[in-house]
This record gives structure tokens, C-alpha cells and sequence, in this order.
């Protein structure tokens, strides 16, 4: 995102986690992720319409490519691009560790291990940004490089 800023282009970053944190969920929906992109698709319109936004970052679990057409929903001409950024799984439990207190580090642990023996037989993203040691905003400045225009896809491996 610094490079946007950087390079003056509009730009808004919403985590769609936040408005999944809710409880009880509907049985239909165990992930709250239909009610966050309802939220999305709210916002997008306002983000362009009053602060000219020309350009969203959005964090989220993507269990599948068709889940995309949900956010093709709520954001209807919108070029969707997604990258994943991932490291060994060594490197992430040693994030999780650090990052999570008390119980919730077991179910994250799970979560890491679930999810890259889904996406490595099941990939989602369009770019892969593997990292050993970096750190996320190391990774996401890159990510943001490829956006803003300012790198030829360096580091980047696509699919």
C-alpha cells in the first residue's frame, strides 16, 4: 500500500474477516463470508463514488476459485487478481506462536496445515509470492509493486 500512496493512486485495503467475526452464524452461511461480501458490495460503491477509489486490497481465506464469483457480485467490473502470499510451514507456525495467545494457537496450527495441503492440490491464486523469511509487509509491498506498476513481476511466480 505505501507504493500506492507513493505513487498517488487511490486505493482502500478492507479486510473481509472483520465482518465475519459474528455469533451466532446462519447454518447456511458457518463462515459469515456471505454477509461480509454483502458488506463489501455496500461499500464499493461508496469507496468510488465520494473517495475516487480506483483500486482494492482485499485479505481473505479463498477455499476455491468460485468463491470469486460472489465478489464478481459484489463488485460487478471489477478485474479481480488473486495472490497468495505463503512460507514454509515452519515459518508460519513460528508467526502463529508468537502472533496468537493461549487456546486459539492449536486451531491455527490445524488451519495452516489444512489449508496448504488444499491449495497445493487446489490452487486459488493467480500469483504465488513464496517467502522464507520476510515478513508480511515485506511481502505485501511487493504485492503492491506488482499493482502500482513499478515492478515486472519480480518475485512473483504465476500460475
Amino acid at each position: 500500500m505505501e507504493l500506492l500512496e507513493e505513487r498517488d493512486v487511490p486505493h482502500a485495503f478492507f479486510d473481509v474477516d472483520g465482518p465475519t467475526y459474528f455469533h451466532p452464524k446462519p447454518s447456511d452461511d458457518r463462515y459469515g463470508e456471505r454477509f461480509a461480501i454483502d458488506a463489501l458490495g455496500m461499500l464499493v460503491p461508496r469507496l468510488r463514488e465520494e473517495e475516487g477509489i480506483e483500486r482494492l486490497i482485499l485479505t481473505r481465506v479463498l477455499w476455491e476459485r468460485e468463491s470469486l464469483g460472489r465478489y464478481r457480485q459484489a463488485i460487478p467490473d471489477a478485474e479481480i487478481t488473486v495472490v497468495r502470499l505463503t512460507a514454509p510451514l515452519d515459518v508460519i507456525d513460528g508467526r502463529i506462536r508468537h502472533r496468537e495467545p493461549g487456546s486459539a494457537v492449536e486451531w491455527y496450527l490445524g488451519r495452516a496445515r489444512e489449508l496448504d495441503t488444499h491449495w497445493r492440490a487446489h490452487p486459488v491464486e493467480d500469483l504465488l509470492y513464496e517467502r522464507k523469511t520476510a515478513t508480511c509487509a515485506t511481502s505485501l509491498r511487493r504485492s503492491s509493486a506488482h499493482w502500482a506498476g513499478t515492478s515486472p513481476r519480480y518475485g512473483w511466480r504465476p500460475r
